[in-house]
């Protein structure tokens, strides 16, 4: 639960929930995301196998209640199942303190800041591993 609304563990659940509530919300979030995602995956039709050296990948919705308590689903893959790039070990993130200096920075010399929000962001896509998946049932 997060801000007082259910958040479901599973596409059931969420379908569930917006019986239960009496709307569409968890079922919009789902469709949104699956559609936005689906160009970072080969789906294979059925019956068609995999080529020479791809591997078979899990994938599953996580959900979570946005600030505005707009729902989300995040499509994710099961990234456990494929071996670690030796070059892809290490993530860097920018820290707090290096945005509040290009933020002082910006404001001690006058410049604009230009701020922009990413809907779906595929940080190894495409990557070295050939991971399939199968139709969403």
């Amino acid at each position: 639960m997060k801000y007082g609304i259910d958040i479901p563990s599973n596409i059931a659940e969420a379908y569930r929930l917006d019986e239960k509530n009496g709307n569409k919300l968890w079922d919009a979030a789902i469709k949104k995301e699956l559609k936005n995602s689906r160009i970072a995956f080969k789906v294979l039709e059925d019956g068609q196998t995999a080529p020479p050296g791809w591997k078979k990948i899990t994938c599953h919705l996580v959900f979570d209640i946005k600030h505005d308590l707009t729902r989300k689903a995040r499509y994710v893959a099961g990234g456990h199942l494929t071996g670690e790039p030796i070059s892809m070990t290490y993530a860097s993130v920018v820290s707090r303190e290096s945005v509040l200096i290009a933020l002082l920075y910006a404001g001690l010399n006058g410049l604009k800041i230009l701020a922009g929000g990413i809907q779906n962001a595929y940080l190894n896509a495409p990557t070295a591993e050939k991971n399939l998946l199968h139709r969403w049932p």
